[in-house]
C-alpha cells in the first residue's frame, strides 16, 4: 500500500502542467523523443538531488520559505531565458519563408544533452521543487521508518513513468506537425516558460500575492 501511494504521488508530482512539461513538449515536437526525454532526465537529477537533501534534514535547518525565495530570482531567469529563446525560434521560424523542421536544431545525441542540461536547471531552481522536498517529503520520510528505500523507490519509478510516457506522446504526435506547426508551438511554450519565470519573479517582489500563493 506504501509502494502504490508513493507511485501515485510520483505521478502526481510530475504529471501537473509547468515548466518542465511546457519545455518536454515544445523540444519533442522539434527534435523528437531524445530531446524530450532527455529534459526529462534532467529534472530527475534535479528531483533526486532535492531528495538526498530531505533524507538528510536539510529541510529541518534550513526555512523551507527562505530556501524558496531565494532560489525565485534564479528561477526566473532560467524560465524567462528559456522561455525568450523559444519565442525568438519560433518567431524566426514563422517568419522564413518555407520554414519547418526543428525549432533547436542540432543531431539526436546533441538535442539529449541539451536537454539533460535544461532539465536539470530547471529543475534545481523550481521553487516548487524546494517546497515539495523540504516540506512534504521531509515530513513523510522520517515516518516511514525502514521503508523509506520503498518508498522512494516507488515514487521515482512513478517519476520515471510520466518521463518516457510524455515525450512518447509528444513524439507520437510529432507527426502532425507540419512546417509552421513547429514553429507555432515553440511560440506557444515560449510564452508560458515567461509566464512561468514571471510568476515566480513574483513571489519575490509581492511574497503574499496572488500569483506567489499560486504556485508556492
Amino acid at each position: 500500500m506504501n509502494a502504490l501511494v508513493a507511485l501515485l504521488m510520483g505521478l502526481a508530482y510530475v504529471a501537473p502542467p509547468g515548466p518542465v512539461n511546457v519545455e518536454t513538449i515544445r523540444r519533442g515536437s522539434a527534435t523528437g523523443f531524445r530531446g524530450a526525454f532527455g529534459l526529462q532526465l534532467g529534472a530527475l537529477v534535479g528531483d533526486l538531488f532535492y531528495a538526498a537533501l530531505a533524507l538528510l534534514g536539510v529541510g529541518a535547518l534550513l526555512p523551507p520559505t527562505a530556501l524558496r525565495l531565494g532560489l525565485a530570482p534564479l528561477g526566473a531567469i532560467v524560465l524567462v531565458y528559456l522561455g525568450y529563446t523559444a519565442l525568438r525560434d519560433g518567431v524566426y521560424g514563422l517568419r522564413a519563408v518555407g520554414a519547418c523542421g526543428s525549432v533547436i536544431g542540432g543531431d539526436a545525441s546533441a538535442s539529449m544533452r541539451r536537454g539533460v542540461l535544461a532539465g536539470i536547471g530547471i529543475s534545481l531552481a523550481n521553487p516548487f521543487a524546494v517546497a515539495f522536498w523540504l516540506t512534504v517529503s521531509g515530513a513523510v520520510l522520517p515516518h516511514m521508518r525502514g521503508n523509506v528505500t520503498t518508498f522512494l523507490a516507488a515514487f521515482f519509478a512513478g517519476v520515471l513513468a510520466w518521463a518516457v510516457a510524455l515525450p512518447v506522446l509528444t513524439w507520437s504526435c510529432r507527426a502532425a506537425l507540419h512546417g509552421r506547426g513547429f514553429h507555432c508551438v515553440s511560440v506557444a511554450c515560449g510564452a508560458a516558460l515567461v509566464a512561468f519565470g514571471v510568476g515566480v519573479g513574483s513571489a519575490v517582489i509581492f511574497p503574499g500575492g496572488t500569483i506567489a500563493h499560486a504556485l508556492f
